[in-house]
């Protein structure tokens, strides 16, 4: 299972960057993830990136 482990490293790696691109190394995580393997199942991945710190989120 590709898990919350491998998610939370990436968004470490990644959160700076514009949602569009974390998205995109989701998907390459994944596909490394996965090799040679076939997908037997579909993905779905949604993003919401907050902006602006946990101080607008407090209030």
């Amino acid at each position: 299972m590709f898990g919350k482990a491998r998610v939370r490293q990436i968004l470490r790696q990644c959160h700076e960057r514009p949602a569009a691109a974390i998205l995109q190394e989701m998907i390459d995580g994944l596909s490394r993830f996965r090799g040679a393997a076939r997908q037997k199942d579909d993905v779905t991945m949604v993003l919401i990136k907050a902006t602006g710190g946990m101080k607008n989120l407090r209030s």
